[in-house]
């Protein structure tokens, strides 16, 4: 009966070591490209476990043979021809399942393609999820279902107060910086307002499904129809361009100083009239996506659109200039697969960030040509994504945080 006692007990500690080990295991760095999860690496991990299995089991009958007085009181289960070989061997194979456990997190965490990417984290907490986010100068702004979230960059950013949280229905920001104020797209109208307090004022009126905007000028969507506000005369001018179909982002290219806008399955350019014109604002196709475009961004040399599970179409800035009648549009490069669906994307130096969802944060090499570098994913769900001095700042929907990542 003693015996039996003994030897459960000594089994019921070593069944609890894995959930030990799991804990210590789920800590360790994930592995930094994609082939080391696989081969010669998970066997090295394999026979490492198992090792450490035995020698706690070893340990174990190690503690067997004290408690039974050097085995004088081990019955017929002496401790050396009987617990030894019983409980090295159960702990070898428990620290083979372990190994594979570990094996598999490892698989399940890293990126398909490139490495695992690991960056300086530090998150704010939000009221709720981040729609679409903007920043200007030391201030990041995150559009939530519970007002605009303002938060002020610093070594340690800090979460300020709220704009405009009596409104509903929020979807979009943007940040006029010549007046200090805030545009605020809604399902029922378009808002201004100051930075630091005032009241809010309805710009114009409409469901705000896309919003992008300057100093000078505001394009606000609402399905097909494009409202762009502007001064002439020294006085606000609104004009109503019609899209081929709803209109799902915009994008003001502060490079080329130039306005892009996406529907279902193309990429407009909004030719603005020069200051002091009467001309209406007109729309010039630039190049065909195929699928909905949730998101667009700029950089130096690139164009790019984030197109869900469709992935990421990247163009260079000179194949989407003006073509005469009958000119070839060069095909943009199509990346897939990696994130599996792209909600944002953002420009930092010579790299191409995506807010990938459950994939974090992916990053693309663009020069010579688009090239996936790897992906994070301490953003645990990844869904909006903004670059502001050197700095990435993430919307994570899980938890609803803002994250500050450093390459």
């Amino acid at each position: 009966m003693k015996r039996c006692v003994k030897a459960g007990l000594a089994t019921a500690l070593l069944g609890s070591l894995p959930f030990a080990l799991t804990t210590v295991g789920a800590q360790e760095r994930a592995p930094t490209a994609v082939n080391e999860v696989m081969g010669p690496t998970e066997n090295d991990h394999r026979f490492r476990w198992m090792a450490v299995g035995a020698s706690v089991g070893a340990a174990l009958s190690f503690g067997y043979y004290h408690l039974s007085e050097r085995g004088a009181r081990a019955s017929s289960c002496g401790a050396w021809d009987c617990a030894l070989p019983y409980l090295s061997l159960s702990g070898a194979l428990t620290g083979l399942f372990l190994s594979r456990e570990l094996a598999a997190q490892r698989r399940a965490l890293a990126p398909r393609v490139g490495d695992a990417l690991t960056f300086s984290v530090i998150k704010v907490q939000l009221p709720s999820e981040a729609f679409t986010l903007a920043a200007m100068d030391s201030l990041v702004f995150a559009a939530t279902d519970s007002g605009v979230q303002v938060v002020r960059v610093a070594p340690r950013p800090i979460a300020l107060q709220r704009r405009a949280s009596g409104l509903s229905r929020i979807r979009q920001v943007a940040v006029n910086a010549r007046d200090s104020t805030l545009l605020i797209g809604t399902g029922t109208a378009l808002w201004q307002t100051p930075i630091a307090s005032g009241r809010l004022t309805r710009l114009l009126p409409g469901s705000v499904d896309a919003l992008a905007a300057n100093d000078t000028i505001v394009l606000a969507a609402d399905g097909a129809r494009l409202q762009i506000r502007r001064q002439y005369e020294g006085k606000p001018r609104v004009d109503t361009v019609m899209a081929p179909s709803s209109v799902s982002a915009a994008h003001f290219d502060a490079t080329a100083q130039r306005w892009w806008v996406s529907t279902d399955s193309a990429l407009y350019e909004v030719l603005m009239p020069t200051a002091g014109s009467a001309a209406a604002p007109v729309l010039a196709m630039r190049a065909v996506t195929g699928a909905p475009v949730l998101s667009l961004a700029s950089g130096s040399e690139w164009i790019a659109a984030a197109m869900g599970t469709e992935g990421v179409a990247i163009w260079p800035r000179e194949s989407l200039a003006p073509r005469p009648a009958g000119g070839i549009q060069q095909a943009p490069w199509r990346l897939r697969g990696e994130p599996r669906f792209a909600f944002d994307l953002t420009f930092l130096g010579d790299n191409l960030f995506v807010a990938g969802g459950v994939d974090g944060v992916t990053r693309i090499k663009l020069s010579p040509a688009p090239t996936i570098l790897g992906a994070t994913r301490q953003v645990a769900y990844a869904t909006a994504i903004v670059a502001h001095n050197g700095v990435l700042w993430v919307g994570d929907r899980n938890g609803g945080l803002l994250v500050r990542l450093i390459p």
